[in-house]
C-alpha cells in the first residue's frame, strides 16, 4: 500500500535518498502548517500555532517505509505520526518521523551542513534552520 511521507531534514538530500531509500519516489514539495523546526541535536518538528515548515513529499510503499525506519532508527530515536497536509487543494494524510528526545541541543556543524544539502536540492530558504538554532539559546 502506498502512502505519503514528509521530509524536512536529511531526507531532503536527493542523492542520499536515492542511495538509502530507493523505494521512495519524490512527488513534490509543500508547506506543513502548524509546525516548526526544532533541534534535539538532530532535527525534528514541534507543533506551534502559526508555524510552517517546507517539506519534501515522498510516496512510499512498504519497502520504502522499512528503509526509512532503518535510517530514522525507528522506534528508538524517531517515532511516527500522521499529519494532514494540503496538496493541490486537497487535504491528505502523510507520515512524519519525529524525534523522541525532548531536550533542545545544538546540531553539530557537519550535521547542519548536511541538512543544507537537502535545502539546496529543494531550493528552500535556510532561515527555517537558522531560526530553529537561534531558539535553542532561549531555552537555556
Amino acid at each position: 500500500m502506498k502512502k505519503l511521507c514528509l521530509a524536512y531534514g536529511r531526507n531532503l538530500d536527493l542523492l542520499r535518498m536515492k542511495e538509502k531509500c530507493p523505494h521512495c519516489v519524490l512527488i513534490g514539495q509543500g508547506i506543513l502548517k502548524g509546525w516548526r523546526i526544532a533541534f534535539r541535536k538532530y532535527i525534528t518538528l514541534e507543533k506551534i500555532e502559526g508555524g510552517e515548515v517546507p517539506v519534501g513529499i515522498w510516496q512510499i510503499d512498504e519497502e520504502g517505509e522499512r528503509e526509512l525506519d532503518i535510517i530514522e532508527d525507528f522506534p528508538t530515536m524517531y517515532r511516527k505520526e500522521y499529519v494532514d497536509i494540503e496538496i493541490n487543494g486537497k487535504t491528505k494524510k502523510a507520515l512524519l518521523y519525529l524525534i523522541n528526545d525532548l531536550k533542545p541541543k545544538f546540531p553539530d556543524k557537519l550535521y547542519f551542513e548536511r541538512l543544507l544539502i537537502g535545502y539546496n536540492d529543494f531550493k528552500f530558504d535556510r532561515k527555517y534552520l537558522d531560526e530553529a538554532v537561534s531558539r535553542i539559546d532561549a531555552k537555556f
